[in-house]
């Protein structure tokens, strides 16, 4: 509560303060009283903007806290900075972020600078929370209404056209998004999205405590019996909590990280306090990595993939191939990359999702949850088949060249883009470039001709899944 109330005096929204404190916080009356009294005899730079907002409060000291808050509604004025009033520090301290989550939720956010900062602070509190609130139902509904709190806010400045706040917003709303399927789908008994979603929530560290990010992973990859990752992230955990205990992160190797979109400890900051206090519970962590570490039939390391445009081998969680440097969607339901004949769309806010993924999603919620219910028809299990057009991405090589043929997008993609496209495609219908080389007087097919060039050794087949791969992602890129 405390926190919800330094969002609304920082912005002068004196009734709902009013209202929060007089039905859920007494107790905070009477700071809301000396707050209003503050803002009303406040310093004499202010005094034109404090004459007009509490102009009734500076003729009476004692009059009715509702006379307060009317006067002092239309107000301006910031009380204090955040130093000052200890805002920002007093929502890091407070353990109970969330409810400071349902009140703003209540009471709304003022589109004022240092109301949003303090919900970024709270949000941030509230998806690092600690170990004893992760897994309870309050903490779950609590995130879910971040998720609900942040669309309205980023409708509002985009509205107001702050596209800057928009962008952090909507990292913030992508980490809240995931991290509410994950409890949606661990409730629900889905563990191996449950377990996706963990692993793709270590791309945030830093926005996210590492530790217990990398504990959560660790810990549903060995529920679902995925011992080669839960090794390396329990692995890294264990590390982490070490750097921990030293303050810092210089002695970590990065090796096993190397070539993912995993941040390197260089990144971001070690957190200030361990997510599991508990020395046994770690100490139960070590002797399980121990014993993992003696079995000859776990790899220790991370699950590879080969990449469909270079065949480089490459972390299966990976959104970006590190040699290539090739982007992959992300699945909206687990944030794992999406595969050129695995992808299909929602029908309603046409998000991409891994098919499998979705079909199990679907199954049990029956709409795909990234855009709020109302007012949006429900996704049946059937309309996500492969056999269903309508929904689907390009699936085939033939699809995909039928897409381009017929695409006409709302920006022009990049001209290595388009090159892309053109090599990909005669690779996969030709094979190895042929013939000489243009020269420098008809540099548009000297440039097709070095980009169709680059695949040589790609295979026909490879080369039409890459083709592919590319087509969708520019369609979603450009539409």
């Amino acid at each position: 509560m405390s926190e919800a109330l330094d969002c609304y005096l920082r912005t002068n929204n004196w009734v709902a303060a009013q209202k929060m404190c007089e039905q859920h916080a007494p107790e905070l009356l009477p700071r809301l009283e000396r707050a209003q009294q503050a803002s009303a005899f406040g310093s004499p730079s202010d005094s034109k903007k404090e004459d007009k907002a509490g102009s009734s409060a500076a003729g009476n000291s004692n009059s009715h806290r509702e006379d307060d808050s009317k006067d002092a509604k239309g107000s301006s004025t910031i009380i204090t900075d955040a130093k000052e009033s200890g805002a920002l520090s007093e929502a890091k301290e407070s353990g109970n972020a969330d409810a400071a989550v349902n009140t703003i939720n209540q009471y709304g956010i003022p589109l004022e600078a240092d109301a949003l900062e303090m919900v970024q602070v709270v949000v941030k509190k509230s998806l690092g929370c600690v170990v004893a609130v992760e897994s309870t139902p309050e903490h779950a509904a609590a995130v879910a209404t971040i998720v609900k709190c942040l669309r309205k806010l980023i409708k509002e400045l985009k509205a107001a056209k702050d596209m800057g706040t928009v962008a952090k917003m909507e990292q913030f709303l992508l980490i809240a998004h995931y991290c509410s399927f994950k409890y949606a789908a661990q409730a629900a008994g889905l563990p191996d999205i449950a377990c996706k979603i963990s692993m793709s929530l270590l791309r945030f560290i830093g926005t996210l405590p590492a530790d217990k990010m990398f504990y959560l992973a660790g810990a549903a990859c060995r529920e679902k019996k995925w011992l080669s990752p839960a090794f390396v992230f329990f692995n890294r955990y264990l590390d982490l909590t070490e750097a921990i205990d030293d303050g810092t992160t210089n002695n970590l190797d990065n090796s096993d990280f190397l070539g993912t979109d995993i941040p390197s400890p260089r990144d971001f900051n070690v957190p200030e306090d361990q997510y599991l206090p508990d020395d046994s519970a770690r100490e139960e962590i070590r002797d399980w990595v121990l014993t993992i570490s003696m079995d000859q039939q776990v790899q220790e390391k991370l699950p590879e993939k080969p990449c469909p445009n270079c065949q480089a081998s490459i972390y299966e969680g990976n959104l970006q191939c590190a040699e290539c440097k090739t982007k992959f969607e992300s699945c909206i339901i687990t944030g794992f990359p999406v595969g050129a004949k695995t992808t299909v769309h929602c029908t309603n806010c046409k998000v991409i999702a891994d098919r499998e993924s979705w079909n199990k999603w679907i199954k049990q919620f029956g709409s795909c949850g990234w855009v709020p219910t109302k007012g949006v028809d429900v996704v049946s299990l059937e309309s996500t088949s492969i056999s269903s057009s309508t929904v689907m991405a390009a699936t085939t090589f033939e699809e995909a060249v039928a897409a381009i043929k017929d695409w006409n997008p709302a920006t022009q993609p990049t001209n290595d883009e388009k090159l892309a496209i053109y090599a990909l495609y005669k690779q996969a219908t030709v094979g190895d470039a042929t013939g000489d080389r243009p020269g420098i007087f008809n540099l548009t097919a000297r440039y097709k001709f070095d980009a169709w060039a680059a695949k040589k050794g790609l295979s026909q087949d490879d080369a039409k899944a890459a083709y592919v791969v590319e087509v969708n992602r520019q369609l979603a890129a450009y539409n």
